[in-house]
């Protein structure tokens, strides 16, 4: 297979990349975006009720990756895109099933923090991490995921929605996702270096790097 020349490096990571924050759109805002107003008649929620339920978890999904993100140093990319696809496919679920608000909020916090939190900076962690040359194409590459997520995702949500009501579309996201991009994820990430191993094999004797506390 002829593929382009910026990702002859690996095209199997490169396609991974992409795929990464592609899948992502699933935790991201413009999917949850469709649904807002039928979760809130379901619920008899507020706006601002349902606004401070997704801002909260959109927070600790954030604060969280502070803590979880640095399994993507060590761990292999297989489990920690295990864990990632798994919470988020959790999280669909969750909110699919909810029977009362309070299910809502672990079922957010799952899929904001393993679509847009964990997904997002796994790929760009590979696209960073495995390749040397043409890394800026990689970087553009895997940032496409996001647009066509996009472009994409709330579209087909909606049109399932008005046939199925908004549960539905959420089992069948959680169906995507185990059935289709985990193993797609998993299959193109097989041939992936551990990142300990590919620390050890780089010479950092002249470099000093960050605490979390400096990067902050």
């Amino acid at each position: 297979m002829h593929y382009p020349a910026f990702m002859r490096e690996s095209p199997s990571l490169a396609a991974f990349a992409f795929l990464a924050t592609a899948t992502s759109g699933f935790g991201q805002t413009f999917f949850f975006s469709v649904f807002g107003s039928g979760i809130r008649e379901s619920f008899d929620l507020a706006n601002s009720t349902y606004g401070l339920t997704y801002g909260l978890a959109t927070l600790l999904s954030a604060a969280l990756l502070l803590k979880v993100g640095p399994l993507a140093d060590r761990w292999s990319v297989q489990a920690v895109t295990l864990l990632a696809v798994g919470m988020l496919a959790a999280g669909c679920l969750m909110i699919g099933l909810a029977p009362g608000w309070a299910m809502l909020v672990p079922g957010f916090l799952l899929a904001r923090f393993g679509g847009q939190a964990m997904l997002s900076h796994i790929g760009m962690t590979v696209a960073g991490r495995y390749f040397n040359q043409s890394r800026g194409r990689i970087m553009a590459l895997t940032a496409g995921g996001f647009p066509v997520a996009e472009a994409t995702l709330p579209a087909a949500a909606g049109l399932i929605l008005v046939w199925g009501g908004w549960r539905l579309p959420w089992f069948i996201a959680a169906g995507i996702l185990i059935v289709v991009a985990l193993p797609a994820l998993l299959l193109l990430a097989r041939n992936a270096a551990h990142p300990v191993q590919l620390a050890d094999s780089t010479d950092n004797s002249t470099a000093e790097g960050f605490s979390r506390a400096q990067a902050l």
